[in-house]
């Protein structure tokens, strides 16, 4: 329970941990226990994402995209024809989405109980590629997903596309 009023959204989702982890009293968890927390539960601030440039027809949330504009997490990102984008996080990761592509932008968060990283991108149409800085926590993340499969990295350079059917 005192972990969930420091490091939890909602101080009630001790709740949720405590069915997880089959603890019978939250007051009173055996020194030593190891306990599971979803990272839905807990307290974050948002990753700093800008865009580092564009070029051709390229919205964020359907408006005109310009350098060093905010992207916030849940928005979706399009390049039309002849257009390109560069999306700057804040630990010096990049991702370029070429011509025609979208890319919706799920999760960018640094969680505030050890300073995790859990990037998550989903790639709706076109490609992606993405330059990823090294991980410094044992619980960072960055993920790519489209609708049929999940990339995950740890500080590596690498690109996904999906073709018009949605293959990669």
């Amino acid at each position: 329970i005192g972990i969930a009023g420091r490091h939890f959204i909602r101080a009630d989702d001790y709740k949720v941990v405590q069915r997880l982890n089959a603890i019978r009293n939250p007051h009173a968890i055996a020194t030593g226990k190891v306990i599971r927390i979803p990272r839905d539960v807990l307290k974050y601030r948002s990753i700093a994402i800008t865009v580092a440039s564009a070029r051709g027809p390229v919205t964020v949330n359907a408006a005109a995209a310009r350098a060093a504009m905010a992207v916030e997490e849940g928005a979706t990102v399009r390049t039309g024809a002849q257009g390109f984008a560069t999306l700057a996080f804040d630990n010096g990761s990049r991702t370029s989405l070429p011509s025609n592509s979208a890319l919706v932008i799920r999760r960018a968060r640094v969680y505030q109980i050890d300073g995790s990283r859990d990037v998550e991108l989903e790639l709706v149409s076109g490609g992606v590629r993405s330059k990823v800085q090294p991980m410094t926590s044992a619980g960072d993340r960055t993920r790519v997903r489209t609708r049929h499969s999940v990339t995950a990295v740890r500080g590596t350079e690498f690109g996904t596309v999906v073709d018009d059917k949605g293959v990669i």
